[in-house]
């Protein structure tokens, strides 16, 4: 029972799919992240189905390219896409720390935020074009994975590296860092791990090796400019590797070594 419980608060808070309601225990919001991954999931099964719907009625790849965007925006509500726009508001301030953190929790849209997210929504449906165009059906499942996998790392490092602030959601799930919870994450990344590699050995690495490129970055970044990272910060992680994963499987592509 206390599952199901974990599984609909993670649904409830990091999706807009309808879940069951009942009164959250402080447990709750500490296993949350254990089945962030799993929103991940389905929010690639839902747009790998209707990516295959749309290529049965033959749409053109740039209009599926469209709506694979948009998908995983309407399943969460835009929840990653904010803390993305709040982030490069706040970088791109170029303010000293306490004023980027405030920056993060002003709920006005500056201009920078704007532009990141009309270049992110152009990249991301440019790439998926070239992909669509040339595409097998495993590097298309292996794209879907690639959405619990940004989801799997982000709860990691959510848990494992400093908190930039003592308060918010992410301090509330992630305060007493439970070691049940990072031991399941690291089992579902070893286990997608495996599974992605059964699929396609060189495509897996190259996957990987974008988002521990990405990891990395995102580590520094959230130390150097922050102090440590937050709530939107994991969602700004989410959307920048999902979205270089993206242009490094498409240039892959365009030079067909896959």
């Amino acid at each position: 029972m206390k599952i199901l419980r974990y599984i609909a608060v993670s649904f409830s808070l990091y999706s807009k799919i309808p879940m069951p309601r009942f009164e959250w225990k402080e447990d709750d919001m500490e296993h949350s992240l254990s089945f962030f991954p799993f929103v991940g999931l389905v929010t690639g099964l839902i747009a790998y189905g209707i990516y295959s719907l749309l290529t049965y009625f033959e749409v053109q790849a740039v209009v599926k390219a469209i709506v694979s965007v948009i998908i995983p925006i309407l399943v969460s509500g835009g929840i990653h896409l904010d803390g993305y726009m709040d982030t490069q508001d706040a970088l791109r301030s170029y303010k000293p720390t306490e004023e980027k953190l405030r920056i993060l929790k002003d709920p006005h849209t500056g201009a920078f935020a704007i532009i990141g997210l009309f270049v992110c929504l152009l990249v991301s449906i440019a790439s998926l074009t070239v992909i669509f165009d040339n595409a097998d059906n495993k590097l298309l499942i292996l794209l879907g994975l690639t959405l619990m996998l940004s989801r799997i790392l982000s709860g990691l490092s959510s848990l494992l590296l400093r908190k930039a602030k003592e308060d918010g959601m992410l301090a509330g799930e992630t305060k007493n860092k439970r070691k049940s919870v990072i031991v399941f994450l690291l089992i579902q990344l070893t286990v997608l791990f495996a599974c992605m590699l059964y699929i396609n050995i060189f495509i897996t690495l190259i996957i990987f090796a974008a988002f521990l490129v990405c990891l990395l970055c995102y580590m520094h970044m959230t130390k150097k400019e922050f102090g440590g990272v937050t709530g939107d910060t994991a969602g700004y992680f989410v959307t920048v590797s999902e979205t270089i994963n993206l242009i490094v499987i498409a240039i892959i592509v365009m030079t067909g070594i896959i």
